[in-house]
């Protein structure tokens, strides 16, 4: 991980970067809302951490992770806290 925040620090970003530095300076308010252990929350911690945790605590962007949700939905005695979590971002914009 830390030739990825290397990377950052002199400015080389992946396309995944680029979107979240486009998301920041578009000023417009962003929920991700991950299934837990999703793979495209764990690229942004893992590849994209430093610039995720950035746009973040700028308050644009804001990744939320729903705990015990696959990424498929087969564990579907549980829709309701994926459309719980969903709400409450719709509402926090």
């Amino acid at each position: 991980m830390l030739e990825w925040t290397a990377a950052d620090v002199l400015g080389h970003r992946s396309a995944a970067g680029r979107w979240l530095d486009e998301l920041e300076r578009a000023r417009v308010p962003v929920s991700m809302v991950f299934a837990e252990n999703d793979d495209g929350i764990e690229y942004l911690r893992n590849r994209e951490g430093r610039r995720s945790r950035r746009v973040q605590r700028s308050g644009i962007v804001r990744a939320v992770e729903v705990p015990e949700v696959d990424h498929s939905m087969h564990r579907a005695w549980l829709p309701d806290r994926m459309l719980a979590a969903i709400d409450e971002q719709l509402t926090r914009t």
